[in-house]
């Protein structure tokens, strides 16, 4: 028998601000857990506004500005039983296996892109690349840190199909 799919839960607060299809995100996301390690677990992804990622970087991680991504892993203790889409559900219900949460802002994922010269949808996808690393167990700290999560991030990218274009 065929193990099921890992589970993605997707909650877009901003859905005219990056039009990408819901099932390909669920695809490739899976695909990205796969090629970081994690053959069953799933995740819960929210993409939001950078007001919004402003308000979420203050009340988890104490930083009073705005951010690409922000990962908590289900293991880490600073969100244990916070999360911003997960401390919402009943602790009775069965739920899927997850990784973690990502929170992505979009608007900073289109703001990157022009600035950076490509697309917004490889922008997306290096942010939700980058925190399913860090859920991994990689870290981006120290300058040799972040090169080996760079290296590996756009790896993983250029393994699934996954252009600047």
């Amino acid at each position: 028998m065929r193990p099921r799919p890992a589970s993605i839960e997707i909650h877009n607060e901003c859905p005219k601000a990056l039009c990408l299809p819901q099932a390909e995100v669920t695809r490739n996301a899976r695909r990205i857990l796969r090629k970081a390690g994690f053959a069953r677990e799933g995740l819960s992804l929210l993409l939001v506004g950078d007001r919004r990622m402003r308000t979420l970087n203050r009340r988890f991680l104490k930083h009073d500005w705005t951010t690409d991504v922000i990962t908590f892993g289900y293991k880490d203790p600073v969100c244990a039983g916070q999360s911003p889409v997960t401390s919402a559900r009943s602790r009775e219900r069965e739920v899927p296996v997850y990784a973690g949460e990502i929170i992505i802002s979009v608007e900073t994922a289109k703001k990157m892109a022009v600035e950076l010269g490509h697309s917004a949808r490889y922008e997306f996808y290096f942010y939700l690349c980058h925190g399913i690393l860090h859920l991994a167990g990689y870290d981006d700290d120290t300058p040799r840190k972040r090169a080996a999560m760079l290296k590996r991030q756009e790896g993983i990218l250029k393994r699934i199909g996954i252009s600047k274009k």
